[in-house]
């Protein structure tokens, strides 16, 4: 796996910190993962909740879910932590 698509590799997990499945960084703010991934993770929620499992595993963080479309199996959400770029590709 190359070094970068590692490093922006995330782990979308439930409010109560199960992980469900796997995501991706496709901007600096914008997390792309399949949508029953994020039909798993939120319930009823509005927010999605990740982390860097193999860089900062401790370290839990949210987002908004901003489009989801079961359809064509994709979701995509989006996250206040404008430092997460930095974070996943610059990472440990």
């Amino acid at each position: 796996m190359s070094h970068q698509l590692h490093k922006s590799l995330i782990r979308i997990l439930t409010a109560d910190g199960i992980p469900v499945g796997v995501g991706f960084l496709a901007a600096s703010n914008l997390i792309l993962t399949c949508a029953h991934v994020i039909e798993q993770a939120i319930g009823q929620e509005e927010n999605a909740h990740f982390d860097f499992s193999l860089l900062t595993p401790r370290e839990t963080l949210s987002g908004r879910v901003v489009r989801h479309a079961s359809t064509i199996e994709l979701s995509l959400f989006y996250t206040p932590h404008s430092d997460l770029w930095h974070l996943g590709l610059q990472g440990q």
